[in-house]
């Protein structure tokens, strides 16, 4: 009888459950790549936008093209349906100008130029031209609120705020307060705006995060991060803030193994407090004392896969030599914990491989542009990638009772093929942690990292890509540990 009960309860312990579910994400996936051009002889992707209508994709950069005996940079912007190219329209002039920032309002897509000094308005179903202004002299900066366009000098020590109409009208204008240059990715929730700058009059070596109230222009906060050559910033629905720097520390603390460029990536609370921070090196494989032409290229949030990603171009080479691999890493947006990375050469023989922009769409998947060159002057290609994130779900039992404390059960089956269940409890609200690891201690995969309420839950790993062999499921939550051994047999 004594085995019957235990065979009763083994037998339950197997059935599935349902209730609700967290998401966490796992690896990417590149489900396509697709090559463009703006029309010139060297064209240069800088930036990306998902259209928050349609889920269509806008690409703007440089179209070089000749004038006389000199090359010239224009504005280009290109729409895409996924990886088909819709259209591309590019200035039949040289403005000494390409597009380094793209706002969506309505059906209207403005492009704010980064050396021609102007505004343009188009039509975001053809791309026709509705409007041009230069409200400065300035290179632009542009974000938008509510209805309404807002640009901002980005290269003046003492920069204006240009709050513009769909017309094209200056409605108001106001200094932004702040000895401030180098203003990229401004950001506005509410009525409260950020901006992130890689230079600043106080301190030339120093970037910071500022945050100002829109109706007055008054600065609220400030962070300085000390020789952050370039700052990016993304901002969340309840005011957080995640900003990512390009650090280069010419203070003699110079890391003659790594070089002295690293990149850093913290997370503000809306008062400006750090709530996390993580550094890392961009080729740690790479050990040359002058490991500089490493740069933070884009930064973009998602709340549907709450992470955040980071990508850029890291030296591969000695200090005379400008050759770059491409990267991206994904991390956790409430503890900055890496989900995933990855560092690339896009062609044979290219020499520059750098991505440029990155941006999630509505359901979490992830477009990234870049370039790539050769050498030659004809060489460079833009391309735009998408990436897709299996999304591994911890389901709750809504009906069990709550657990008297924290536990890892033993995977079922085991031995599996390919997939096993993994069932777990927690008695109160605490961050999970749950990640698989091969027979070596290296990490294979990250199932759970986010907080959860008590309860018991369950959540499935598949090891169809992996061999044969032993693995470990290893559980962290609130100072509980547990290890156990699963076997893959195939």
């Amino acid at each position: 009888m004594k085995n019957l009960v235990v065979l009763f309860f083994a037998f339950v312990a197997t059935l599935p459950f349902t209730g609700t579910d967290a998401q966490t994400i796992s690896a990417a996936t590149l489900t396509w790549t697709e090559t463009f051009d703006f029309g010139g002889s060297v064209d240069i992707p800088v930036n990306i936008h998902i259209s928050c209508t349609d889920g269509s994709i806008f690409a703007s950069g440089h179209r070089h093209i000749t004038v006389g005996e000199t090359a010239k940079l224009s504005a280009a912007l290109t729409k895409f349906s996924g990886s088909t190219k819709l259209w591309t329209v590019a200035d039949s002039t040289a403005n000494e100008a390409g597009v380094n920032e793209i706002v969506e309002i309505g059906d209207n897509v403005l492009m704010a130029t980064m050396g021609g000094n102007f505004l343009q308005c188009r039509s975001s179903v053809d791309g026709s031209l509705r409007w041009t202004i230069s409200p400065s002299e300035d290179a632009l900066a542009l974000t938008s609120y509510g209805d309404t366009i807002v640009a901002i000098e980005a290269w003046s020590y003492s920069p204006d705020v240009f709050l513009i109409d769909l017309d094209g009208n200056v409605i108001r204008t106001f200094p932004l307060g702040s000895n401030a240059i180098g203003i990229v990715t401004p950001q506005i929730l509410g009525n409260y705006l950020w901006i992130a700058s890689s230079d600043n009059q106080l301190n030339p070596t120093d970037g910071y995060l500022a945050r100002y109230d829109m109706r007055s222009g008054d600065e609220i906060w400030r962070v300085v991060f000390p020789c952050a050559v370039k700052t990016y910033v993304s901002v969340d629905g309840v005011g957080n803030s995640y900003v990512g720097l390009t650090v280069w520390d010419f203070s003699g603390q110079l890391n003659d193994t790594l070089g002295f460029s690293h990149f850093e990536l913290l997370k503000f609370d809306a008062e400006g407090n750090k709530l996390w921070e993580t550094k890392w090196y961009g080729r740690p494989d790479y050990g040359y004392e002058g490991n500089w032409n490493n740069w933070m290229q884009t930064l973009s949030f998602s709340a549907v896969k709450n992470a955040v990603v980071v990508g850029g171009a890291v030296q591969t080479d000695s200090f005379n030599s400008g050759n770059r691999l491409a990267w991206l890493a994904i991390f956790n947006a409430t503890t900055g914990k890496e989900f995933w990375s990855d560092r690339w050469a896009y062609s044979t023989g290219a020499i520059i491989n750098q991505v440029n922009g990155a941006a999630f769409d509505g359901s979490g998947n992830l477009f990234v542009l870049g370039n790539t060159f050769t050498g030659s002057g004809t060489s460079n290609v833009g391309y735009l990638q998408k990436y897709s994130f299996p999304t591994i779900s911890v389901i709750t039992d809504p009906n069990a009772p709550a657990p008297s404390s924290f536990s890892l059960s033993q995977n079922y089956p085991n031995p599996f093929n390919p997939t096993t269940t993994i069932r777990f409890e927690t008695a109160s609200t605490a961050p999970v942690l749950i990640a698989i690891y091969d027979i070596l201690g290296r990490e294979i995969q990250i199932l759970v990292d986010e907080t959860l309420n008590a309860g018991v839950h369950e959540v499935r790993f598949d090891g169809s890509s992996l061999p044969s062999g032993t693995y470990f499921c290893r559980m962290v939550a609130n100072g509980f540990a547990k290890t156990t051994k699963m076997i893959l047999l195939k």
